[in-house]
């Protein structure tokens, strides 16, 4: 042209790439600046913060603290942003009452055992082997009573048999009477018991702790026994040459 017609535009320099992320619709010639598009999260303060991105794309998502480790105690399956919170996982049992409570636990794992009290001393003669709370209460037979034994049940109902020294310084035995033919009955008896193949003078009835309770002399075959509280007594017989026989006696 040699003639101007005002038609001039001006250079506008810029991004003139439509898809670009700084497209610039007023420029007409291209300065190589165009940024491409990058979506993402622009929120610094959401958990998927993307600080390359230029647009956002509503992906952001809160920054939700707690505890992320999955095999913790306290694992929070919402949380995306550890918080040092985690606490491990410690079983045992979490019951208060139970005999084995574990203060530390903080899992259940099935492993509670109810309290059973009783004695726990094996030498006792009461020793419950069930037991894992003593209550405090053992038979225990004293070491100069040389002659008394455990009647030999270990669930807690065990008792002392209580043996006499004989006049050379053995043992009598309780069972000795039925050994001799002596005969009690009925035995367990609520009342009357009698007493047959023997001519005895008196019938002594001792508690195990070796108490006497009752002496019975000369009398018509029966002794009365409905005084006696329920439980296991030692019953014995002299005869009439001053002979002593010993056995048990349970009352009903």
């Amino acid at each position: 042209a040699n003639t101007d017609d005002s038609s001039c535009i001006a250079v506008v320099s810029g991004c003139i790439d439509a898809t670009a992320f700084n497209y610039d619709a007023s420029a007409n010639t291209d300065d190589s600046s165009c940024i491409a598009v990058v979506s993402g999260c622009i929120d610094a303060t959401a958990f998927n913060y993307d600080s390359s991105a230029n647009t956002d794309d509503s992906s952001c998502v809160a920054v939700v603290n707690g505890c992320t480790d999955a095999t913790a105690f306290n694992y929070d399956s919402s949380a995306n942003t550890n918080d040092g919170s985690c606490e491990a996982v410690v079983e045992g049992c979490m019951e208060v009452s139970a005999f084995n409570y574990n203060s530390s636990a903080n899992t259940d794992d099935g492993s509670c055992e109810a309290e059973v009290a009783g004695c726990t001393n094996p030498v006792a003669c009461n020793y419950n082997s069930a037991a894992n709370v003593n209550d405090d209460y053992c038979l225990i037979i004293p070491e100069e009573n040389v002659c008394d034994r455990c009647s030999g049940e270990t669930d807690g109902t065990g008792t002392i048999i209580v043996n006499s020294v004989d006049p050379e310084g053995g043992c009598l035995n309780i069972d000795e009477a039925e050994t001799k033919g002596i005969q009690i009955y009925p035995n367990p008896s609520r009342d009357l018991i009698s007493i047959s193949n023997v001519d005895y003078e008196t019938v002594t009835i001792y508690s195990l702790s070796g108490q006497m309770l009752q002496l019975n002399k000369n009398h018509d075959g029966q002794i009365n026994i409905s005084t006696l509280s329920s439980g296991i007594y030692t019953l014995k017989i002299t005869d009439a040459d001053g002979n002593q026989y010993y056995s048990k006696l349970i009352k009903k």
